[in-house]
Parts: structure tokens; C-alpha cells; sequence
């Protein structure tokens, strides 16, 4: 069994755990968590450079949850740590 955590540094998370019975089906959860803060993410400011460079940290932190293959974190752009653990 994985558990995927998503938790914003300092706080507690803002929801409970989920389960998966696969590794890379929590990664998968993740990779879907992440794409959908990435399209929520309405911060449209500054130029072109600025936005493209913006999208580009937010699909690389996703194409590396697609590959993953092993428990371990990532942290998205908007601050928020996607977890996948071993559950216990």
C-alpha cells in the first residue's frame, strides 16, 4: 500500500490521505493533483518570458511524477509538497 500526502510546508494537510494499492498509481493521483493546481494557478501577471518560464517549473514537477517509480515528494511551484509513502 502507498499513501499520497499533499501538505503545504508549516501547516497541516489540507486533506486527509489517500491510499493506493500501486506506487505508480499514487504517482499517477499526483501527476493528476499537480495538473489540475497547475491549471488553478491564475497568476497572470508579468510578461511572456515570465509565464512561460512559470509553466515550465510547473511541467517539469509533473512530467517527473509521471516517471516516478519509487516513494518520495515533489515540490510544485505554488508551494505544496505531493508525497507518495509507504503506508504502514
Amino acid at each position: 500500500m502507498f499513501t499520497v500526502i499533499i501538505n503545504q510546508p508549516g501547516y497541516l494537510p489540507e486533506v486527509e490521505p489517500v491510499d493506493f494499492d500501486s506506487c505508480s498509481e499514487a504517482w499517477s493521483y499526483v501527476a493528476d493533483e499537480i495538473e489540475r493546481a497547475w491549471e488553478n494557478d491564475d497568476v497572470f501577471e508579468g510578461s511572456f518570458i515570465e509565464q512561460h518560464k512559470r509553466n515550465k517549473r510547473w511541467s517539469e514537477v509533473w512530467q517527473s511524477t509521471l516517471a516516478e517509480g519509487v516513494p518520495g515528494g515533489r515540490v510544485a511551484p505554488d508551494g505544496f509538497v505531493y508525497c507518495v509513502e509507504v503506508a504502514e
